[in-house]
Order: structure tokens, then sequence, then C-alpha cells
């Protein structure tokens, strides 16, 4: 029996195994690459929510202020205490400015009391003194037109040196 083949040249069944072998051979290398890739790659951060913030904006109320009692009164007091001077009714005159809530200006009464006037008002109450040592002191309102005043006062010793102030009432308009 004699062989056609060369005795060199390799057979086709063996040159398809080696590149069967060869072929099995790239697709584990290949697979396993591809394992290691997926194995291993960061998966892509979930994006996050960004907070919605709404911005609501207002307008800050401005305060309003109360009536000014900047101006020039005249009214009348009543003596409510004590027993002795009760039911005496007298009149009183002012001229007061008042800035930033303080209240100055100067005082007189039909009975010789006159000085300097010293206060504060908060809107629409009023308190003041006449003379530095509290010579009479007022606590009262301005109503809302800013055109009268009402409230209570204590005033001189009814009966001098007896150390009972009087107290009363009072009321003004502004001229």
């Amino acid at each position: 029996m004699t062989n056609n083949k060369p005795a060199s040249a390799p057979s086709n069944s063996r040159t398809i195994l080696i590149v069967g072998i060869i072929l099995i051979v790239m697709c584990l290398v290949c697979g396993a690459v591809v394992a290691i890739f997926i194995l291993t790659r960061t998966p892509a951060p979930t994006p996050t929510p960004t907070p919605t913030v709404s911005v609501v904006q207002t307008e800050t109320p401005v305060p309003t202020a109360g009536p000014n009692v900047t101006g020039n009164w005249q009214g009348t007091y009543t003596i409510n205490a004590p027993k002795g001077c009760a039911g005496y009714v007298g009149t009183w005159t002012a001229t007061l400015l008042e800035e930033n809530g303080v209240i100055s200006g100067s005082y007189s009464s039909d009975i010789g009391i006159g000085d300097q006037v010293s206060g504060t008002s908060d809107g629409a109450n009023l308190s003041w003194s006449v003379g530095g040592e509290g010579l009479v002191t007022f606590t009262g309102s301005i109503n809302i037109t800013g055109t009268t005043v009402s409230g209570n006062f204590t005033g001189l010793e009814c009966d001098e040196g007896s150390g009972v102030r009087s107290t009363g009432t009072f009321t003004g308009n502004k001229r």
C-alpha cells in the first residue's frame, strides 16, 4: 500500500483539531475577559434626586406708627382723690413733640404748675412727666386720628405736707 500524501503535510483532521482547540481557547479567554470586565466594572452611580427648594418672597410688614402727639394741646383734669380735693376741675395746656417714640415739650396748668415734659409713646399709649422729678405724671392714650388724649394722672399733694398725692383723670384736644 502506498500512501500518496507527502510526509511533511499535516492531515486535514489534525489541522481541524488544532484550529478547533485554538478557537476553544480563544473563546475561553474572551469569555474570561468579558466575565472579569462585568465583575470588576463599577456600576454607574444612581443619580440622587436634587431637592426642590421653593422660595416664596413675602414683604416684611412695615410697623405702622400710632398717631403722633406732636402739637399744641389744651384740656381739663379732674382730681378724684384725696377726699379734700376730689371734684376739683382745672385746665392745662402743653406743646409736645414726639420723635421716634420720645415725647418732649412744655406743660402748664391753671394752678401754676409749669415745666418741661419728658416721656414716651408706644403707638397710641402715652406716658409723660412734668418736671425732672415727676411733679405730675400722665398715663393715657391718644385717639387714632391724633386729635384727643385721655387718661390718668398723679399730681402734687392736695394738702401740703400730707404725703398723699392727688390722682385723677385728664382729657385734651389738639388745637
